[in-house]
């Protein structure tokens, strides 16, 4: 039951449908891993009877992807803001609310993205024009990779966060260290939304992704953030016409001076 209740939240709110690949790696990670054990993971050749064994009645399986059986399994399943039922026709019914269910997805993903292996086996810069073939070649080896990569900041934005989900994200949201360097080359290659802006330090990548808990713990520490970088956030803020965060910089004294100020008003009208 435990197990197909995970399956069940990551796939009513996955961006796309998942494959039977990702799902196996899926359902192996656990809050607190750091890596991934061999004798963890589900063997591909029994990923099929078992997605089936567990959600057999909401879910099918076609070319290796996982689709829900019908948009009205979903609207089973999730349960509408605010409204509750007193009695419920199974144990289904209206069990998963949205923002747990993202909650689920995006501590699934923060975790993997976490792992050693993107720290001490990283995905390498590489030219241009090459690094297409080199993240079709690593995230090949990382299955669920892409799908986490691309997608993690959004179920974070969709979830209700805790200071557990917050502390978790901090660990790949180092701007410095190659676990961020892999899952943002990933998401960069793969992603329809391109990041416009380079070098890109704590801050200011968490202003571009929305986060602003991860914003507010950032700015209340006294010189944990450089002028240059509350500037570049700065610069985000207006471009992304991002009101919120442009007053959560402007309430914590970040100045907009001259030279800044034409571009960020341009850039927020």
């Amino acid at each position: 039951h435990v197990q197909a209740k995970k399956l069940l939240h990551l796939v009513v709110v996955a961006f796309r449908p998942l494959t039977i690949f990702e799902v196996g790696v899926m359902l192996a990670v656990e809050d607190g891993d750091v890596d991934l054990a061999e004798e963890d993971q589900i063997p591909k050749q029994t990923l099929h009877t078992i997605v089936r064994e567990l959600c057999g009645l909401f879910v099918n399986i076609r070319d290796d992807k996982i689709y829900l059986v019908h948009q009205t399994a979903k609207e089973f399943l999730l349960q509408e803001q605010d409204i509750s039922r007193d009695s419920p026709s199974s144990i289904w019914e209206h069990s998963f609310h949205p923002s747990q269910s993202h909650y689920t997805m995006a501590l699934t993903c923060i975790t993997y993205l976490g792992f050693n292996i993107f720290e001490t086996q990283p995905l390498v810069n590489t030219e241009k024009h090459l690094i297409s073939k080199i993240v079709d070649t690593y995230t090949n080896d990382h299955p669920f990779l892409a799908y986490a990569s691309c997608y993690w900041a959004m179920h974070y934005n969709l979830s209700k966060r805790g200071r557990n989900l917050l502390a978790l994200s901090t660990n790949i949201c180092n701007t410095l260290s190659k676990r961020f360097q892999t899952w943002f080359r990933v998401s960069s290659a793969l992603s329809d939304i391109q990041c416009p802006f380079q070098n890109l330090d704590d801050l200011s990548l968490r202003c571009w992704l929305g986060h602003y808990d991860a914003m507010e713990e950032l700015l209340q520490v006294p010189g944990k953030v450089s002028t240059d970088d509350k500037a570049m956030s700065l610069l985000i803020a207006g471009s992304k016409s991002d009101r919120k965060s442009l007053e959560l910089l402007l309430q914590h004294g970040v100045p907009i001076n001259g030279s800044d100020q034409g571009a960020v008003l341009a850039y927020a009208v």
